[in-house]
């Protein structure tokens, strides 16, 4: 069901089902202790690491599908450096998937969307973002991966964002944050809730770094 953006009801309803089961199963007891310093627990899984997507069922993910524009690759959560985690989707050009392979593939061209947060662990399973940057990164380039070493300059959000603004102060208080459902060594599952209703949902990661 291409990570929730081709899913049927049928489809939604037994993976609905499915993290209901796994959810109060985690192995890991405080999941977010593995954004402080001090790091996760011994002996209990990290959420450090990169994890990529493989279903979603918040509206502001499926929704990406829907787009004329651009089709959407990998979609990760990079947890590498806590307590920053960045949010990164590849996307490219969708009128390349039309044209032949051969002349699509010296064409091909992606680019990856970065939009860089700050955690704030407001208890054993709960975590708020303050969204305070966003960059950008090509992988490829007319065929070339060589320019995929190159890093745009981050821009800071502006206000209502950054550090200082309301929105990192609902970050730490109000009604944005995510809920790690279930964490082991190679699956996450957070709940998100994003105050707005259709962004809220659930994320299932496998870890891939």
């Amino acid at each position: 069901c291409d990570r929730g953006f081709s899913a049927r009801p049928a489809d939604r309803a037994r993976i609905d089902a499915l993290v209901t089961q796994l959810e109060g199963t985690s192995l890991a007891l405080s999941p977010t202790d593995g954004l402080s310093p001090s790091g996760a627990l011994p002996g209990e899984p990290s959420i450090v690491g990169l994890w990529e997507l493989l279903y979603a069922s918040g509206a502001d993910v499926t929704s990406l599908g829907a787009n004329p524009l651009f089709s959407v690759g990998s979609i990760f959560q990079d947890i590498t450096e806590p307590p920053t985690i960045v949010n990164c989707i590849d996307v490219a050009p969708r009128a390349l998937s039309a044209l032949p392979p051969a002349l699509a593939g010296s064409l091909d061209s992606t680019f990856r969307l970065k939009v860089y947060t700050r955690a704030i662990v407001r208890s054993s399973t709960r975590v708020g973002l303050s969204f305070e940057q966003f960059g950008g990164q090509p992988l490829t380039l007319l065929g070339s991966d060589s320019v995929s070493t190159l890093e745009l300059p981050k821009l800071n959000l502006p206000f209502p964002f950054g550090p200082d603004g309301p929105v990192a102060d609902q970050a730490r208080n109000g009604v944005g944050f995510f809920d790690v459902a279930y964490l082991d060594d190679d699956m996450l599952i957070i709940r998100q809730n994003s105050g707005q209703g259709a962004g809220s949902g659930y994320f299932v990661q496998t870890r891939a770094g």
